[in-house]
């Protein structure tokens, strides 16, 4: 629609959680857009798997899981490199919406795991 509103250029993607197999991440050969080539390897596998990641301002920047028991649900979040307190908060906000979603009725916690820089 070349007349609907636009944001500002400068304007950041909110963070989001793709799960495993992500039409994001399949769809496209690419994936330059949104995946930087050091990652490659830590999103798909050698055996053909696809990580479920979360995007930072459009662009891959870890990886996450669900790990449940019997009365809780848990987020680890494992950034690829060092986050900022506020990036850290904003996984945060949606980490818990995530959660509400696919852990309902379980005591919900969201841990982050130290970067996978080198």
């Amino acid at each position: 629609m070349p007349e609907a509103p636009r944001p500002d250029a400068n304007t950041s993607s909110p963070p989001r959680f793709l799960g495993e197999f992500d039409q994001m991440l399949l769809a496209y050969a690419d994936r330059s857009r949104i995946l930087g080539g050091p990652h490659k390897q830590r999103v798909f596998t050698a055996n053909g798997l696809v990580r479920p990641v979360f995007l930072l301002d459009g662009f891959v920047a870890g990886k996450w899981e669900i790990r449940q028991r019997r009365r809780d649900a848990a987020l680890l979040v494992e950034p690829f490199a060092a986050l900022s307190a506020g990036d850290r908060e904003a996984l945060g906000e949606e980490g818990a919406r995530l959660l509400a979603f696919a852990a309902q009725g379980l005591k919900h916690d969201i841990q982050f795991a130290d970067s996978g820089e080198d």
